[in-house]
C-alpha cells in the first residue's frame, strides 16, 4: 500500500523510498524518517557545494576523533568525561557504518543514525531525551557539521 497525495502514487514521485520491489508497504514513521534524512542530505549539499566520499568522511571522523573530540582527561567533572566518552564512541560508531556500507553515501548514514537515535528516544514516550542519546546525537550532528566544512 503506497501512501498517495494529491492523486499520485509516491512509488511514481520517488523510486528510491517506495519501490515496486520492497516485501511490505513502508509505515508512515519510516516514511517520515526517510523523507528527513532526503531533506538533510540535500541541505548539506547545498551548503557544502560537495558531496564527500566514504573514505574522505572516515578520514574526517578520524581527524575530528582525534583532534576535537580527545579523551576525557582524569580530572575532568563526571558528566562532561560521560559525555566526551560518548561522543568519542558515536563517532566510532559512525566510522563503522560508513565502512560498512562503502558505497553508500556518509552522509545519508550519518543521518538515518541519527534519526534512528531520534526514534529510539521517542518510543520510550517520556518526552525526555535520555542524556546519552542526546549526546550522541549531538555528536553526529557537530561531525556532519564539520565534514561540510573541511
Amino acid at each position: 500500500m503506497n501512501i498517495r497525495r494529491n492523486g499520485s502514487s509516491k512509488s511514481e514521485e520517488n523510486p528510491q523510498i517506495f519501490s515496486e520491489s520492497a516485501k511490505r508497504a513502508m509505515t508512515r514513521k519510516e516514511y517520515e524518517s526517510q523523507a528527513y534524512v532526503e531533506r538533510r542530505v540535500r541541505l548539506f549539499r547545498q551548503r557544502a557545494g560537495h558531496g564527500v566520499t566514504a573514505d574522505e568522511a572516515i578520514q574526517t571522523i578520524r581527524a575530528i576523533r582525534r583532534e576535537i573530540l580527545f579523551p576525557p582527561g582524569k580530572n575532568w567533572p563526571k558528566r562532561e568525561a560521560a559525555q566526551r566518552s560518548i561522543e568519542r564512541f558515536a563517532a566510532e560508531e559512525l566510522i563503522l557504518k560508513i565502512a560498512d556500507n562503502m558505497d553508500e553515501d556518509p552522509i545519508r548514514i550519518a543521518y538515518e543514525y541519527w534519526s534512528w537515535l531520534d526514534d529510539m528516544h521517542v518510543e520510550g514516550n517520556t518526552g525526555k531525551c535520555w542524556a546519552f542519546v542526546c549526546d550522541m546525537k549531538n555528536a553526529i550532528e557537530d561531525i556532519v557539521e564539520l565534514m561540510r566544512v573541511m
